[in-house]
């Protein structure tokens, strides 16, 4: 641990321990017939929100800098501003008419991979990336 500029302890990279405390506060649920048991509860978690502030700020500022550099692959949609799913279906919509205006047939495969595969240890699968797809839509 190290001590931050304002001198209160910090942990990891500087973030103050205050950033890092939450208070969870109890709230029953609406219409539950008996308060008597835990399930007619609901525990939220309230963070410092400077510390939720900071983190967002770092978090554009990276996303930001990739944006740049042109670090992430143009097919990314997902996270990223000034693209959505509209735009994700426009671009695939725009290829298959292209195909289709080359007289090829054009198929599309489309996967909720969480959904699909809930087990699946994703940072495993990402280890060994499939070969770039460059000929596929």
């Amino acid at each position: 641990m190290r001590k931050s500029s304002s001198g209160s302890r910090s942990i990891g990279r500087g973030h103050p321990r205050a950033w890092k405390e939450a208070k969870g506060v109890v709230i029953p649920k609406p219409n539950k017939p008996d308060y008597g048991v835990a399930k007619a509860y609901r525990v939220i978690t309230l963070l410092n929100c400077l510390g939720k502030v900071v983190e967002k700020v770092a978090a554009n500022a990276i996303a930001e800098e990739c944006e740049r550099r042109r670090l992430l692959h143009d097919g990314q949609f997902g996270c990223r501003k000034r693209r959505s799913a509209i735009d994700a279906v426009g671009r695939m919509m725009k290829r298959v008419e292209e195909a289709w205006g080359r007289g090829n047939t054009a198929a599309v495969l489309l996967m909720d991979v969480n959904v699909g595969y809930p087990a699946m240890q994703h940072d495993r699968a990402m280890q060994h990336p499939p070969a770039p797809t460059s000929g596929l839509l």
